[in-house]
């Protein structure tokens, strides 16, 4: 684990000094928009997704206001009266404009992932509808409880490959209502993406959904990591068949 406790490397790109930790021969980029808290949680992810075997590129793109940034459109916060959204669209065409340009010069060829956790899972879910880019989506404990996103996943194609998800098991056991119902839609979640493949719907190949132990606050960074080492997983599967 000792190559892993020092993701120091910087990559600009735009606005953002993403912080960049580098395998040699990366056969996927992985880009996750993140907080001082992701980042301090990056040395235990980088460890769970080497466990992986797949070599790998892993950019953390910082975000500078996760609720306008992460949300696509306007929705309640679930504390007080303050609202989210709706900086995705911009978030996102910094990614695709000046984040994979520049990691795309640290690893030719290699595919893309966009994964992140709780807001920036959800994110991640998004994007993966708004462009064909990304090989796969690693979205732990997204927010899928925002308010429009169930009907939204249910009326867009998915256009990832392959789709890796997880949820705490205690994060529907939360006291704000509207947290409550995470548990509940995350289901309809994965349900919609199964149908999805039967209905051959986008670009969907694959989904996998885990279950981990405890509520939102609990191991975000190995979270995280096991969801991108599964979507980098399945992706690699679907490339070599």
């Amino acid at each position: 684990m000792e190559e892993a406790s020092m993701p120091g490397n910087k990559l600009a790109a735009g606005d953002r000094d993403c912080i960049m930790y580098k395998e040699e021969n990366a056969r996927f980029i992985l880009i996750q928009p993140t907080d001082e808290n992701d980042q301090k949680e990056l040395p235990e992810e980088i460890h769970a997704i080497r466990t992986s075997g797949i070599p790998f590129l892993l950019i953390s793109v910082p975000v500078l206001d996760w609720g306008r940034e992460l949300v696509p459109w306007e929705a309640d916060a679930p504390f007080g009266n303050s609202k989210f959204g709706s900086d995705a669209g911009e978030f996102l065409e910094l990614i695709r404009t000046s984040v994979i340009p520049k990691a795309r010069q640290e690893a030719p060829g290699a595919g893309l992932v966009i994964g992140g956790y709780s807001l920036a899972g959800l994110f991640a879910l998004w994007s993966s509808f708004q462009t064909d880019a990304f090989a796969g989506c690693a979205a732990a404990s997204p927010s899928v409880w925002i308010d429009g996103w169930m009907e939204y996943a249910r009326t867009h194609a998915p256009l990832a490959g392959a789709y890796s998800l997880s949820l705490g098991d205690r994060e529907e056991k939360a006291k704000n209502p509207l947290l409550r119902t995470v548990g509940t839609c995350m289901k309809q979640q994965v349900e919609i993406l199964e149908n999805d493949i039967d209905k051959k719907c986008g670009n969907i190949r694959n989904v996998s959904f885990h279950m981990n132990s405890g509520n939102h606050f609990q191991d975000c960074g190995k979270r995280t990591g096991d969801a991108f080492a599964q979507a980098m997983r399945m992706a690699l599967k679907i490339e070599d068949t």
